[in-house]
């Protein structure tokens, strides 16, 4: 589950504290490493049980296609793109630990659901 968590919390603040940055975007069917879903997958259940989280995405300047790319990476270098992108703007990382609780709950329902997008 913690590498659902990495993969996942990209939707919900793994763009929202990215600087803006130009990256390709990641296509729908790209695979998310460590999970059965893809990137279109993922994208989908979040619009549908996260959908709070999407104006947050379409807000950040390249929030989507980071979001997109950091979903793409292996684990490892997921979590150390997201520990990267945090300590680049540590007030928005600083939101996500005050709200973590709950952010937490949603990306355990994308990780549990996902498959089925």
């Amino acid at each position: 589950m913690q590498t659902w968590k990495f993969a996942t919390a990209t939707a919900f603040i793994g763009a929202l504290i990215a600087a803006p940055v130009a990256t390709a975007a990641a296509a729908p069917a790209d695979p998310v490493p460590g999970t059965q879903c893809n990137v279109g997958q993922v994208e989908r259940a979040v619009a549908d049980l996260a959908p709070e989280a999407l104006p947050l995405l379409n807000q950040v300047p390249g929030g989507r296609a980071t979001a997109d790319e950091v979903l793409t990476l292996p684990p490892a270098e997921r979590n150390a793109r997201i520990q990267q992108l945090a300590a680049q703007n540590p007030q928005l990382a600083s939101l996500y630990k005050t709200h973590q609780g709950e952010i937490n709950k949603r990306i355990n329902l994308v990780a549990a659901n996902c498959a089925k997008y």
